[in-house]
């Protein structure tokens, strides 16, 4: 689909293409906090090796398209992104909204959070419309080939998942009048997740 869609957008004479990426284009084993110069610094995670590599591909398919024909074709690498219409389904949803439903459902139910894992891994997130904003941006005033990380004051940096869960709480729980308590679950040992911890 990739090989189709910039070769047409070449044959046809598109001003600008800008292709959408995926954190999971990064090497698996890397360092922290991760760049665009990183893309092609060692393999992916190999769960999702196949997705990974035909995201790569579109770097170097702009990067190609840009030095035989002059092409303006970009992209864009967005972090963990939620915001309305997301997916909040426990088993299958995104991180954010998967923690947004299992709160709620702690709260109406009056059971226990329980959370798997240490919740010591980071991740970054941006809100869907200021992601979209930033797209806007990039259309309309980035013109490099080089793929862009969409970042920045949109984006909430580095959070751990226990520290994501504890701004839930706050937030679903607390925020809206109620009282609660947390139970995070990894390893066999139990953080409590209190007061937007």
């Amino acid at each position: 689909m990739n090989d189709n869609v910039l070769h047409s957008s070449y044959e046809l004479g598109v001003q600008k293409v800008v292709s959408c990426l995926s954190t999971c284009i990064f090497p698996d084993k890397t360092t922290y906090p991760i760049d665009e110069t990183m893309i092609h610094l060692g393999p992916p995670h190999s769960s999702n090796f196949g997705y990974s590599y035909a995201k790569r591909m579109i770097d170097v398919q702009n990067r190609a398209y840009h030095q035989q024909h002059g092409c303006k074709f970009t992209s864009v690498i967005p972090t963990n992104v939620f915001g309305p219409n997301d997916n909040f389904n426990i088993e299958d949803g995104h991180v954010l909204p998967g923690l947004i439903h299992k709160v709620y459902r702690a709260k109406e139910t009056g059971t226990a959070l329980s959370i798997w894992g240490t919740g010591k891994p980071r991740r970054q997130f941006i809100y869907s419309l200021d992601l979209a904003r930033l797209f806007i941006w990039v259309l309309r005033e980035y013109d490099e080939v080089d793929p862009i990380i969409l970042s920045g004051e949109a984006v909430i940096h580095n959070v751990s998942c226990r520290g994501s869960t504890g701004w839930i709480i706050m937030t679903c729980v607390y925020y809206s009048g109620g009282g609660g308590r947390g139970v995070h679950q990894g390893g066999g040992r139990e953080y409590c997740v209190r007061h937007g911890l």
